[in-house]
């Protein structure tokens, strides 16, 4: 099931992460945000997203929770971030109803629960805007990089961690007390009309625990998007 979006399209949405609405491939679906309102034990939480190991927390300021529930991964909480600067999250693109039935009959969608499969951060640094997208195994974040923006100022910083390091494949792993844990390399990409071109990006480590991304060359008067994945399913071995 797909119910393509245009809108997720022209705004520069990876391809991995192009069809909105139930994006289904083997078991990769994309799942929704959802506004607490009191359905989970985390007060601080704004919006939550259910995963497949676990839930990811959105909080009244915009710090980004991962946490595992998996048996394999219990007690691992990862805390991201984004910007030291104050962040309004707003809710984008609730779901047409054809996929809202698709939940319910899935389990997905109990009551009147107001659920939204992107959440905008809108500027979290002069010329750079990030959105959220969630999938069943992993988190999707999307920077873009208006013309004249700089994507040096981009530093994602981490709590509570042992430190962080780029192994050989380009992952960034997170050294926590239970092992590390991986973010997939990062892709970029611009535009050239409807022809999407990959951008060299990897990730640079900041002081306190951020990290950042070193570019190759791209046109500086187009907009540059970057885009990390966290996978909730991927733990390496401590």
């Amino acid at each position: 099931m797909c119910l393509a979006s245009h809108a997720l399209a022209v705004n520069g949405i990876s391809e991995e992460a192009a069809p909105a609405g139930m994006t289904e491939s083997f078991d990769r679906v994309q799942v929704t945000f959802i506004v607490n309102k009191g359905q989970i034990d985390n007060k601080e939480a704004a919006y939550f997203a259910r995963l497949k190991d676990g839930y990811i927390y959105i909080d009244k300021k915009g710090m980004i929770t991962y946490a595992f529930t998996s048996p394999a991964k219990q007690g691992i909480v990862i805390n991201e971030i984004v910007s030291e600067k104050k962040i309004s999250v707003t809710p984008l693109e609730p779901p047409p109803q054809q996929a809202v039935a698709f939940m319910r009959q899935k389990g997905q969608l109990i009551g009147d629960n107001l659920n939204y499969y992107r959440l905008s951060y809108g500027a979290i640094h002069n010329g750079i805007e990030l959105q959220l997208m969630a999938f069943t195994d992993n988190l999707e974040k999307i920077f873009t990089i208006s013309p004249g923006g700089d994507p040096g100022s981009i530093a994602v910083k981490l709590k509570d961690v042992k430190g962080l390091r780029v192994n050989d494949a380009g992952a960034l792993e997170i050294l926590t007390k239970q092992g590390p844990v991986n973010f997939s390399p990062p892709h970029a990409y611009q535009f050239n009309g409807e022809e999407r071109k990959p951008v060299d990006v990897a990730y640079i480590i900041r002081k306190d625990d951020a990290y950042g991304f070193k570019l190759g060359g791209y046109d500086t008067a187009k907009p540059l998007f970057i885009a990390p994945i966290m996978p909730a399913f991927l733990l390496s071995a401590p």
